[in-house]
């Protein structure tokens, strides 16, 4: 919401290019999700004000990742991967049982209007809550 409040002539002096990796971009859904909005609203008011690609003088590119499919825990996704991204992915986009990166659905990463990009990756490289790494695991801070 920053971004869209600077003046033109000050954003464009500023910045050139906004790249996001792995953001949520649309608010929840209507109705209930919308009840329990983890965000507290800033989606939708940034939505609301600056939908997608908004300034025609910046460059957008958004990355997104379907290296997680969320599930139910017998679902079929990995237990603790399949059931955290399902908890995650439903109050941001209305459906738990989608991809994404983990923690973001695929199809909130991306803006209306800006290059689009998606890689093979996880949010995050440790397990949330308990701080556990998780070695191996490609996240969007990778190398590769």
């Amino acid at each position: 919401a920053y971004l869209g409040q600077l003046p033109a002539e000050e954003r464009s002096a500023t910045f050139s290019a906004l790249a996001t990796l792995g953001t949520p971009h649309a608010p929840p859904p209507e109705g209930f999700f919308r009840t329990i909005d983890q965000t507290r609203g800033l989606l939708r008011f940034v939505e609301e004000r600056y939908p997608g690609a908004f300034h025609p003088e910046l460059r957008y590119l958004t990355v997104g990742s379907r290296a997680q499919r969320g599930a139910l825990p017998g679902g079929g996704a990995g237990l603790v991967g399949g059931a955290l991204a399902y908890a995650s992915y439903l109050p941001l986009g209305g459906e738990g049982g989608v991809e994404g990166d983990g923690i973001t659905p695929l199809r909130c990463a991306h803006l209306d209007g800006a290059e689009q990009r998606e890689v093979e990756a996880y949010h995050i490289a440790f397990v949330p809550g308990s701080g556990t790494r998780l070695l191996g695991c490609r996240w969007y801070g990778s190398p590769d």
